[in-house]
């Protein structure tokens, strides 16, 4: 008998929040894959196990809900022939909240294998694509703005293939599912979960899950690996894209900045549609790129390079962050087609180490009097000038969405590059632009932003804005 869970709402330990950026994000229309035809996203499977899963107590702090959401699968009956494919239903019933999204994930029985994924239009919204494994399948789907849904309905449909002889029950992975509601921050209103025993007789023969080492390889590579300390170097980002038509790719990247430093990704004709400009923070980059409409990509290039710089002694590796790499491809839209992320390792030889050009105050270093017997020049024309339009300096923001920010940038000899700072890490760096301009999701409290502009002959000048959030 299938027989509900009603598990622990008072744990204490705080939640990761991704979920929740992610619906806040898509809520104030700053998802910007949400008009593309491939969708990126990819979530991380844990397999546990039925006791752990009856016992385990939810790791989100919230008060408990005992009228909160509830969540049962259905389908039009329990006995299936190998090699049968059916529809399950997952049902959603709020009826005291206003559901604004719902990360579900549900561990599927050996019995069985899904095939796709499918969201009739309970929340509207895709998050991120479904992501289909053998032991568990997870879906995010979010309301559109102003949008309140309440009651019951269908909030997934799942393509499923039976596949050995045998008795599996579908749950839900209470550690990794939750349900989000209008006014209610950040908090899992999740309260009731029912799973479905099915009956599968016979073994089916016929497709199965696609294995890694069939879907499409990512890799970094460089003419070498071992360089000098205070040595530039460069790693390609390649793709071979095995059978699939590719649409678009989004790429995420970790490196250790103790070891090296990344000065610049400068993006190739592989995927031709910049998405996202790169982003270099400390230790990690990201970028997205796409294809044309006409010509998805098939086959073997390079999708950027990427320019480094080694800082200390040392051995390390640049990597692919498989919780931000997707990439999509045509008739796929709902899968994540990365397989093989293949990282570079190198080794950095040599005693001393090199100093970041990271700004560690908000106020400029005065500038060290010339000891050059040549006059200094009384005309400052090519002093770079910056300044921050968006946000107002000492602004209050919402409690939910993200912040425009916009920095201006002025030089007689044109400006070499813009960097934008949020307490100390870098946000965004512009190049060869007299304006920086990009959405960002800051945290609660006080954050100090900052914007250093430089030209090919002087020192950067520093302007400087102070926001207060409030969440």
């Amino acid at each position: 008998m299938n027989e509900p869970y009603i598990y622990n709402r008072n744990s204490t330990t705080p939640q990761k929040g991704s979920f929740f950026s992610s619906i806040k994000d898509t809520l104030t229309g700053r998802n910007k894959f949400a008009t593309m035809a491939a969708v990126f996203g990819l979530m991380l499977a844990i397999t546990i196990t039925t006791q752990q899963v009856l016992t385990q107590q939810d790791s989100r702090s919230r008060a408990s809900f005992t009228n909160g959401a509830s969540l049962a699968l259905k389908t039009t009956k329990s006995t299936f022939a190998a090699g049968e494919e059916f529809d399950l239903s997952v049902f959603i019933e709020s009826p005291q909240y206003a559901i604004t999204g719902a990360d579900i994930k549900i561990d599927v029985p050996a019995q069985f294998e899904v095939l796709s994924v499918t969201n009739p239009g309970y929340l509207s919204k895709t998050i991120v694509p479904s992501t289909i494994l053998a032991t568990s399948v997870n879906f995010v789907f979010a309301s559109e703005i102003g949008e309140q849904k309440k009651g019951s309905g269908i909030l997934a449909n799942l393509k499923v293939r039976a596949k050995q002889s045998g008795i599996g029950e579908f749950r839900f992975n209470l550690l990794s599912s939750e349900v989000t509601a209008y006014s209610i921050e950040n908090q899992n209103i999740l309260n009731k979960t029912t799973p479905l025993a099915l009956t599968v007789s016979g073994t089916a023969t016929g497709p199965t899950v696609t294995p890694s080492s069939s879907l499409a390889a990512l890799s970094l590579t460089s003419t070498k690996s071992t360089f000098k300390v205070g040595e530039q170097f460069t790693v390609d980002v390649g793709v071979n894209s095995q059978q699939y038509a590719l649409s678009a790719a989004h790429i995420g990247l970790l490196f250790p900045s103790n070891l090296i430093q990344i000065q610049s990704i400068t993006l190739g004709t592989t995927f031709p549609v910049r998405l996202v400009a790169p982003i270099i923070g400390t230790g990690t980059a990201n970028f997205s790129v796409g294809s044309s409409i006409s010509a998805p990509f098939k086959g073997t290039g390079s999708i950027a390079t990427v320019t480094a710089r080694t800082l200390a002694a040392g051995q390390g590796q640049v990597t692919f962050d498989p919780a931000k790499t997707q990439l999509a491809a045509v008739a796929e839209i709902d899968r994540n087609v990365a397989g093989q992320l293949n990282p570079f390792t190198f080794i950095i030889e040599g005693s001393g180490s090199v100093t970041t050009p990271f700004p560690t105050s908000i106020v400029p270093s005065p500038t060290p009097t010339p000891k050059s017997l040549t006059p200094t020049p009384t005309s400052t024309s090519q002093t770079p000038t910056v300044s921050f339009s968006k946000p107002v300096n000492g602004s209050q923001l919402p409690r939910y969405g993200s912040v425009q920010v916009s920095v201006t940038a002025g030089s007689a000899n044109g400006i070499k590059e813009i960097k934008v700072y949020a307490n100390s890490k870098l946000l965004r760096t512009c190049l060869t632009a007299t304006s920086c301009s990009f959405w960002w999701s800051p945290t609660t409290g006080t954050q100090t932003l900052q914007a250093t502009a430089s030209n090919t002959s002087n020192p950067p000048q520093f302007g400087t804005s102070t926001i207060t959030v409030t969440r």
